[in-house]
C-alpha cells in the first residue's frame, strides 16, 4: 500500500506499461461479447479499441507530465480511469457498427452497463500494480 501512496504522489501514473497492459486487456479481458462475432470480427474489435484506447492514454500522460503537481496529476488519471472505462463499451460498438459488425444489442443492455463497472474496476487494479511496480523500480534505482 505504501508503494502505491508513492507512486500517486510522484504523480509517474502512466508509462510504458499503461499501454502493454492496454493492448493485452482489450485482447484478453475486455474483448467484445456478442456471441455472433467470429474470432477475426472479435479480434479487429479489441485491436481497433486497443488502439483508440492506447492513444486515449498517450494524451493523458502527455497532460500528466505537464502538470506538476502530484495531487493534480494523480487527478488527471483516476479522471481518464473513470472515462476510459465509461467509453469503452460505447466505443466497440461504434467501431462494430462502422464495420457493419453485430454489435451488443438492446437485450444485452444490463450487461453493458456491468461492463462498464467491470472495466473501471479492472483498469484501476492493473493500472495501481503497474505504478507500483514502476515506484518500486525507480525506489531500488535510487537505493542502488
Amino acid at each position: 500500500m505504501k508503494t502505491i501512496a508513492a507512486a500517486l504522489a510522484g504523480g509517474r501514473f502512466v508509462t510504458r506499461w499503461t499501454f502493454v497492459t492496454v493492448i493485452a486487456v482489450s485482447l484478453i479481458v475486455l474483448a467484445p461479447l456478442p456471441a455472433a462475432l467470429t474470432p477475426v470480427e472479435r479480434a479487429t474489435v479489441s485491436l481497433m479499441t486497443a488502439a483508440m484506447f492506447a492513444a486515449a492514454w498517450g494524451l493523458v500522460a502527455v497532460i500528466e507530465r505537464r502538470v506538476s503537481a502530484p495531487v493534480a496529476r494523480a487527478a488527471i488519471v483516476a479522471t481518464a480511469l473513470v472515462v476510459t472505462a465509461i467509453l469503452r463499451p460505447v466505443g466497440q460498438d461504434a467501431l462494430s457498427l462502422a464495420l457493419g459488425i453485430p454489435g451488443i444489442t438492446s437485450a444485452l443492455d444490463r450487461l453493458k452497463n456491468e461492463m462498464i463497472a467491470h472495466n473501471a474496476v479492472i483498469m484501476t487494479v492493473l493500472f495501481a500494480v503497474l505504478a507500483a511496480n514502476e515506484a518500486a523500480h525507480l525506489i531500488h534505482q535510487l537505493i542502488a
